[in-house]
């Protein structure tokens, strides 16, 4: 039975760059028991990751993919240069490239890779991080989900 694409549970992760309209996969438990189909030509650009977790592009092209289950960031150059630069993440979740750097989603805090090397934590919060982006002036936007407890009072305005 086909299924959408974002629901292939249990194949290994291939990074696919679709142009046009989305494919459909059918899992059947690994990649070469995959059938991709679509209606418009698409290219691998990466694969072997384990559970791609985040995705962001750089200004110059390069891509860059969070790994939950390895706990990594790593950048693919536009030529398809692959390096880790940063490794031993605690369950990243997500990854945004903003005009300051590169900003990490890890758990319930942010974390900020300065062009120079240097990473800090910008960010704790309460709450359950699900997604993150920046926008052009550099402000970090987070979706968060209330698992039930309610966010506490005093954290409200510096959420929403």
């Amino acid at each position: 039975m086909a299924q959408p694409f974002f629901l292939f549970a249990k194949i290994r992760s291939a990074i696919v760059v679709l142009v046009g309209v989305a494919a459909a996969v059918t899992a059947r438990g690994d990649v070469k028991g995959a059938a991709i189909t679509t209606p418009t030509p698409f290219d691998v650009f990466a694969s072997g990751f384990e559970y791609p977790s985040g995705l962001a592009l750089e200004p110059d092209g390069a891509l860059l993919v969070t790994d939950r289950r390895v706990g990594t960031l790593t950048r693919i150059t536009a030529a398809g240069v692959r390096q880790i630069i940063l490794s031993n993440l605690h369950d990243p979740r997500g990854v945004a490239a903003g005009p300051t750097g590169v900003f990490v989603l890890e758990g319930a805090r942010v974390l900020m890779l300065e062009p120079s090397g240097i990473v800090s934590v910008v960010s704790n919060f309460s709450g359950q991080a699900r997604a993150m982006t920046v926008d052009p002036d550099g402000r970090i936007w987070i979706a968060v989900s209330d698992t039930g407890a309610g966010i506490p009072p005093e954290l409200l305005d510096r959420i929403f």
